[in-house]
């Protein structure tokens, strides 16, 4: 929009007053978007003694407001919703250690639909009950009473419920022990279960959530890695064509459509080369390539470790893909040509209008004048007509 500024137009106060306008909303989104950040460092520093759900809540709040704002051309609707959930998130930073009734009723309730399912079948439990004491003394009878739940206690029993349900529904899963290697792989991931819940944390209970997951989608890290390996893998483009200094968005997508949003692919980081010397990390990326010229786009894959993936071999797995990047397109000039021929369009429609309704007065006033008025202020041709009426008078 700004390179109107390059020619002179009749929409030149149009223009600016759009780069006005946006500048203003971006000054508020920016504005906001502060306000985001501000309100996850506060979160962060209470990831120790605030129960996960209700950090979990605010979270949730905040990511709204934030895919709000970062929206290509957010409406005035878009803004204030995003204020609403960034005040909301606020108040319910500061009310963390607030007594909380409603969710003194379900932590309860958590507990109490636990014990149904624990006591249901207690000889599943009895190793896990061995190694991770500190859970199951949150399945007390006085834990069941919303009255005696106080907010002092919040924490410690959101975090030991929910890592009890994460248990309950790994042991949902188990197999036979003569699955063979399915058996051995469950214990493997019982091991490393047991060891997450232990410590007790928010980032602990995200790790193990991923575990679950794995088992409930029966898709493993393994099973990612050996699809890297067979190359069913690719880089995939929003668009065809690409333009230098036009972003270019890319992901890297499975022929089995079931990984790409599976628990497992998320253990496994991959590292962008553009062939330009800058580099990115993620599953889908957006990049600018500065030249016209063809580049060999490369993808390596590292799992938690930071092991790369490579195959029988030892050879470090890629995924390629060829971009040509064309020069980018004179926007000035296509600018130019259209001011020109909207100016065209007017100066002719004026000149019939001044020769048919004001023909003696072009035979005595300087006509270069108005001519140049028209240019520049995109006045009528009736308007343009008035103007020498007058002078003539």
């Amino acid at each position: 929009m700004l390179y109107s500024r390059w020619v002179f137009s009749p929409d030149l106060q149009i223009v600016f007053t759009k780069c006005t306008e946006a500048v203003a909303s971006l000054t508020r989104r920016i504005g906001l978007l502060e306000q985001v950040d501000a309100a996850h460092e506060r979160l962060g520093k209470m990831t120790a003694n605030a129960p996960p759900t209700r950090l979990g809540q605010i979270s949730e709040m905040l990511r709204e407001a934030a895919n709000r704002l970062n929206a290509t051309d957010p409406s005035e609707q878009d803004l204030q919703e995003a204020q609403k959930q960034i005040g909301a998130a606020f108040a319910s930073i500061d009310n963390l250690s607030e007594a909380d009734p409603t969710f003194a009723d379900k932590l309860a309730s958590r507990v109490t639909e636990i014990s149904k399912t624990i006591g249901g079948a207690p000889e599943s439990y009895e190793k896990m009950r061995e190694e991770l004491p500190r859970l199951f003394l949150a399945l007390k009878e006085d834990n069941k009473d919303a009255s005696k739940i106080g907010p002092e206690a919040y924490r410690d029993l959101d975090v030991h419920t929910i890592a009890l349900r994460l248990l309950c529904e790994f042991v949902s899963h188990k197999p036979s022990a003569n699955a063979g290697d399915e058996f051995t792989r469950y214990e493997q991931a019982q091991t490393s279960l047991v060891q997450l819940l232990s410590r007790e944390s928010c980032d602990a209970l995200k790790a193990a959530g991923m575990i679950i997951r794995q088992w409930h989608e029966c898709i493993f890290v393994d099973d990612v890695a050996a699809a890297i390996i067979k190359k069913q893998v690719s880089i995939e483009t929003r668009s065809p064509a690409f333009t230098a200094n036009d972003p270019v968005q890319m992901k890297v997508s499975f022929a089995r459509s079931e990984l790409n949003a599976s628990a497992a692919r998320q253990e496994i980081d991959c590292l962008w080369d553009f062939n330009d010397t800058f580099a990115e990390r993620g599953w889908e990326v957006s990049h600018y390539f500065a030249k016209p010229r063809d580049y060999d786009v490369k993808v390596s894959f590292r799992d938690s470790s930071g092991n790369c993936v490579s195959d029988a071999k030892g050879e470090t797995m890629y995924c390629t893909k060829s971009l040509h990047v064309r020069p980018e397109h004179n926007r000035k000039s296509d600018r130019t040509i259209t001011e020109a021929v909207k100016f065209a369009i007017v100066l002719v429609a004026t000149l019939a209008g001044l020769i048919t309704g004001a023909r003696e007065q072009l035979l005595k006033l300087d006509f270069a004048a108005a001519i140049v008025a028209v240019f520049l202020v995109g006045f009528s041709a009736d308007t343009v007509k008035n103007m020498l009426t007058e002078r003539s008078q």
